[in-house]
C-alpha cells in the first residue's frame, strides 16, 4: 500500500545544480524504494517534462516542484512550490526572473574579480563550457578549473568578499513567492528551516511563526540535517496550524560531497507517505497499487 512507501519531495537535477539527470533520479528513486517524489530545482522548471515521462516508466508517483530563493527579514530563504501548473505563464516568468538574478550574481562577481585575478575574465567565463553533470553551477566549476578555489566553501567566500551575496541579488520576497505559487494553483512549503534559520530554539520557533504570515502552507519538517528538536518543533507547529508536512533529502547527487561531507542520497530520511501531509497538492501517476 502507498502509505508504507518512502517519500522524497526535494531532489535536484542537472537542470540546476545536481549531478543526476531527471532520468537517473527516477531510476535511483525506484531503486531506493521511493514511491512518491519531486524534483525541486533551484529557480528552474526544465526538469519537469523529463520527470513525467520517466516517472511513468518507473511506476513512480510525483508532484510538480521548484525551489525558489526569496527574501525575508534581509536574508534569503528557500520556499518549495508544489502542485502548481507548470504551464502558468506568469509563474514561469517569475521563476525565470529569479533564475536570471541568481546567474547575475556570478556575472557581477567576475566583473569585480578581474582586477585582482588576471587569470579570469568575464568574457572567458561567458564562453565557458560548463558540464552540468559535475553539479554546482558554471561559475563554481570555472573557479575550480582556474585554481582560484579548491572547494565549494572557498567559492562562496568569494561572493561574500566581493559583495555579491544572495541578500543583495534582489530575489522575490517570501510573500511574493507564496502568492505566485498560489496563483499557479500550487502550495508553498518552507524548505529546511532548521538548516536555514540561525539562532537558538526560541529564535527558531519565533521565526517559523513570523514566516507563516507570508502565506506558507506548510513546512519541510523531515530533513536529514535537522536535529530531532528542530524536526519536532516544526511538526508541532504544523499540527497546531493544520499545515502541510513534507519530507525531502535535498539530494544533489555527488555534488553534495563538496559541502556536507557526505552524500544526502534520495530517500535518506526513510519517511513514509503516512508521515507527511499533502492536503490538496495534486499527485500525478496516482495508482493505489503499483
Amino acid at each position: 500500500m502507498r502509505d508504507k512507501e518512502k517519500v522524497d519531495l526535494h531532489i535536484h537535477s542537472t537542470c540546476s545544480d545536481g549531478t543526476m539527470t531527471p532520468e537517473a533520479i527516477c531510476a535511483r528513486a525506484a531503486a531506493r524504494g521511493v514511491g512518491l517524489m519531486a524534483i525541486c530545482d533551484h529557480n528552474c522548471l526544465d526538469a519537469l517534462g523529463r520527470l513525467e515521462a520517466t516517472a511513468r516508466k518507473e511506476k513512480l508517483r510525483w508532484v510538480t516542484g521548484v525551489e525558489l530563493d526569496c527574501g525575508f527579514e534581509n536574508r534569503v530563504y528557500h520556499v518549495l512550490g508544489y502542485g502548481f501548473s507548470a504551464k502558468d505563464a506568469a509563474f514561469r516568468k517569475l521563476v525565470r526572473e529569479n533564475r536570471r538574478k541568481l546567474d547575475q550574481m556570478s556575472v557581477d562577481l567576475l566583473k569585480r574579480m578581474e582586477e585582482d585575478f588576471p587569470q579570469v575574465s568575464l568574457e572567458e567565463f561567458l564562453r565557458y563550457p560548463n558540464n552540468p553533470a559535475r553539479g554546482g553551477w558554471a561559475a563554481l566549476n570555472y573557479f575550480l578549473d582556474k585554481g582560484i578555489a579548491s572547494n565549494f566553501d572557498e567559492v562562496m567566500q568569494l561572493y561574500g568578499k566581493y559583495k555579491c551575496s544572495y541578500a543583495k541579488a534582489g530575489f522575490v520576497s517570501m510573500e511574493e513567492a507564496c502568492a505566485a505559487i498560489h496563483a499557479a494553483g500550487g502550495r508553498a512549503v518552507l524548505a529546511h528551516p532548521g538548516y536555514s534559520i540561525k539562532g537558538d530554539r526560541s529564535q527558531y520557533q519565533a521565526a517559523l511563526r513570523r514566516m507563516l504570515l507570508c502565506g506558507l502552507d506548510g513546512i519541510e519538517c523531515y530533513y536529514p540535517l535537522h536535529t530531532p528538536q528542530q524536526r519536532e518543533d516544526a511538526l508541532a507547529l504544523c499540527r497546531e496550524r493544520d499545515l502541510l508536512i513534507t519530507s525531502g533529502s535535498d539530494c544533489h547527487g555527488d555534488f553534495q560531497k563538496t559541502y556536507e561531507g557526505g552524500i544526502l542520497d534520495i530517500g535518506v530520511n526513510d519517511t513514509r507517505w503516512e508521515e507527511i501531509r499533502l492536503g490538496d497538492i495534486a499527485v500525478q501517476g496516482e495508482n493505489e497499487e503499483k
